[in-house]
C-alpha cells in the first residue's frame, strides 16, 4: 500500500480503498477518492440534521459522487456503471454508508489481498528471531546499509 498523506493537498490528489465483501450483502470493490476536508465533513452534517431523511439520503448520494473519482460497480450485465448520485443511490444502503465514511474520513477501508507484504520488514523480522535481538534494531541497519 501507497504511503497516505496526513494532509489534502490541492493538486487534485486522491486516495485509494478496498471495500472487502460482506457475505450476503454486496461483493469486494475498490474505489479512488477525493477526500473530504474537515470543514467539507461539518458543512455536510449540520446539512443532513435539517433534512428529512429522503432528502439527507439523497444529499449523502450526491456528495458522495463529487469525491469519488473512479469505482468498479457493475451492473447486472457487467458493464460498469458511470459515478452519478442515481446509481450511488441504488447501491446497497451498507455499501453506500461505506463508501462515504471513506470518502468523509471516518473509515480507512480494509486491508486490499492483493498488496504484498513488506518483504524488508519481514526479512527484519526473522533476522532478529534467528538473532535474538530487536527488530527494529535489525531493521535500522538494514537501512544504514541501504
Amino acid at each position: 500500500m501507497s504511503d497516505v498523506l496526513s494532509i489534502i493537498p490541492d493538486d487534485g490528489y486522491t486516495e485509494s480503498a478496498y471495500i472487502a465483501a460482506y457475505p450476503s450483502i454486496h461483493g469486494a470493490h475498490r474505489i479512488k477518492y477525493r477526500p473530504m476536508t474537515h470543514s467539507d465533513r461539518y458543512v455536510m452534517g449540520n446539512a443532513l440534521g435539517t433534512k428529512s431523511p429522503g432528502q439527507a439520503s439523497e444529499l449523502i448520494a450526491t456528495k458522495l459522487t463529487k469525491h469519488l473519482k473512479d469505482w468498479d460497480v457493475r451492473a447486472a450485465d457487467g458493464a460498469k456503471l458511470p459515478i452519478t448520485p442515481a446509481n450511488a443511490a441504488r447501491l446497497k444502503p451498507n455499501l453506500l454508508e461505506r463508501f462515504y465514511a471513506i470518502v468523509s474520513g471516518r473509515d480507512g477501508g480494509d486491508p486490499d489481498p492483493t498488496d504484498k507484504p513488506d518483504s524488508d520488514a519481514m526479512d527484519a523480522e526473522l533476522q532478529a528471531i534467528l538473532e535474538g535481538r530487536p527488530a527494529c534494531e535489525v531493521q535500522e541497519e538494514a537501512n544504514v546499509k541501504n
